[in-house]
């Protein structure tokens, strides 16, 4: 997938503190390289921009010393115990993005 057709990027994480599943994602959009006018989506907001209205996630990472890096497209799994975040291609029933730093 082309990144270029990113809607938005998502470049951090925050969990809950007991049960360890994600609950809110820093998004934004990007311009000349570096992720601008973020805010803090809940994870719900983030599977339906995803599944209802078709919208397109990418991670991005800071790197030290070389600035911002694309990262993965971000997906949902569902399954029959609830649905999930992952930023990779397999089907397990958890959210997979601890490339993320926590905010």
């Amino acid at each position: 997938m082309n990144r270029a057709l990113a809607d938005y990027w998502v470049s951090a994480k925050r969990k809950d503190v007991r049960s360890g599943a994600i609950t809110h994602l820093r998004v934004g959009l990007k311009l000349f390289g570096k992720p601008v006018v973020s805010k803090a989506w809940t994870k719900q907001e983030v599977m339906d921009a995803i599944l209802v209205s078709e919208k397109i996630f990418f991670t991005i990472l800071e790197a030290p010393g070389y600035g911002w890096v694309d990262g993965t497209r971000i997906g949902v799994v569902r399954s029959r115990t609830g649905d999930y975040l992952r930023s990779d291609g397999n089907e397990f029933e958890k959210d997979n993005l601890e490339e993320l730093p926590d905010f």
